[in-house]
């Protein structure tokens, strides 16, 4: 289960939620994995060699947020503290980069199927409508009306774009063909807006990573307690080790209050 703790400071609205993060390096696409621990996440980091937290600060000098990978686990004898390092900062690099190249491309894609000026569109099975009419004459009138009320749905479908779709009840027109023609007709705008809004996330997606600085350094337990700061690896002014109540804001020295907790599986 993955716990999510949101602080805000009562002054100046600086916001930081703590998702309790991980990361991997995968071997096979020399790129680290960053994952929450989930019930649809366990086993992912089974195999990797060098495993860790990931932990967030802030600089306000830089007004960027610093996420560090924290080395934990090396089952790497072959090379040393300094080469165990520079891998994971490679690994950081070549995932960061598949991102950018995925949301640049996935936002390309989607500008030019919005630049069409023909789209297909295709009539998709009605959930149960066709399949089940022999099985409707072996109901009571009653018990037909019941079951077209709770599933006489059609569809019809976007064919360039996964789960875009525009649906009605046949109990609201005379025939199907009226169904679907209604469909057809009134598709097109859930169609450009589910695009607009996968545009937008792939594009906010990539902007979040760019508000962060990162920095790669090993866990040492001992020193968990004693060193509250690390220097920024941008500008080397002063930050505090993590974001939390227990210190004042990062950005004003105003007070971090516990605002939230989101609990996910």
């Amino acid at each position: 289960m993955a716990i999510h703790e949101t602080f805000t400071c009562k002054n100046c609205g600086f916001e930081f939620t703590d998702s309790d993060e991980y990361f991997f390096y995968n071997q096979d696409s020399h790129e680290i994995v960053e994952f929450v621990h989930l019930f649809s996440t366990v086993g992912i980091s089974d195999g990797s060699k060098i495993k860790g937290a990931v932990i967030e600060s802030y600089c306000n000098h830089c007004d960027k947020f610093i996420k560090t990978f924290y080395i934990d686990t090396v089952d790497c004898p072959q090379y040393n503290s300094e080469e165990i390092i520079d891998i994971v900062k490679s690994g950081i690099k070549n995932g960061l980069k598949k991102i950018k190249n995925k949301s640049i491309s996935r936002v390309n894609e989607l500008n030019e199927i919005k630049s069409r000026k023909k789209y297909k569109i295709e009539k998709k099975p009605s959930s149960y409508a066709q399949d089940t009419l022999k099985y409707l004459t072996e109901l009571t009138e009653e018990e037909q009306n019941k079951f077209i009320e709770d599933n006489m749905d059609i569809y019809v479908s976007f064919v360039e774009l996964e789960d875009c779709y525009y649906k009605v009840s046949i109990q609201d027109f005379g025939s199907e063909k009226e169904a679907i023609e209604y469909c057809k007709r009134h598709a097109f705008g859930n169609f450009t807006d589910t695009i607009d809004r996968e545009i937008s996330w792939n594009r906010n997606y990539l902007k979040r990573f760019l508000k962060y600085i990162y920095r790669v350094d090993y866990w040492d337990f001992q020193e968990n307690d004693d060193i509250h700061t690390i220097d920024c690896p941008k500008c080397d002014s002063e930050v505090y080790k993590f974001i939390n109540a227990d210190y004042p804001c990062p950005k004003c020295k105003g007070k971090l209050e516990h605002t939230g907790t989101i609990c996910a599986d």
